[in-house]
């Protein structure tokens, strides 16, 4: 069996992966915008660099490969989100319930709500999304994702 490590990094890379296939799923057939990696990753290099909020993330400086520091920290918070389940259930992964992931999942995106919401009034993702999508999206795209670290049960 792998150690608490490897069973995070396991889990939340293919949670993350699922999520950006759902992701792209709900953006081919229910014209959800995705996100812009490449905002997000302006958005953490300016956090590195100390500044928090911009009024628009599209309009602060550009980074050199923000792009790819967008995808990092994605799949690093996925990663991160998948050792705070582990960490809160520690007998989850030898007895896999779907309860654990999935209200990691939802309490996931009330963490991200607040931070984008002070960073910009448009979010880190630096779309705006129709009303509908807004709401429905993230809650969908969770809760893909916690059946989907579910499935990884047999994996780790």
């Amino acid at each position: 069996m792998m150690g608490f490590k490897m069973q995070a990094i396991v889990i939340g890379i293919i949670a993350t992966a699922a999520l950006d296939l759902w992701s792209l799923l709900l953006n081919r057939f229910a014209n959800i915008p995705m996100a812009n990696w490449g905002m997000v990753g302006r958005w953490f290099a300016h956090m590195l660099r100390g500044r928090f909020r911009h009024d628009s993330i599209a309009a602060a400086e550009p980074v050199p490969n923000e792009v790819a520091i967008g995808w990092l920290a994605h799949y690093l918070i996925g990663i991160l989100f998948a050792a705070v389940l582990l960490a809160l259930w520690p007998g989850w992964i030898r007895n896999p319930t779907l309860w654990p992931p999935m209200i990691v999942g939802w309490v996931t995106i009330l963490a991200g709500l607040r931070p984008r919401a002070r960073a910009e009034h448009r979010g880190a993702h630096g779309v705006r999304h129709r009303v509908v999508g807004r709401r429905a999206a993230p809650l969908a795209m969770n809760t893909m994702a916690a059946t989907d670290i579910y499935n990884t049960k047999s994996i780790c």
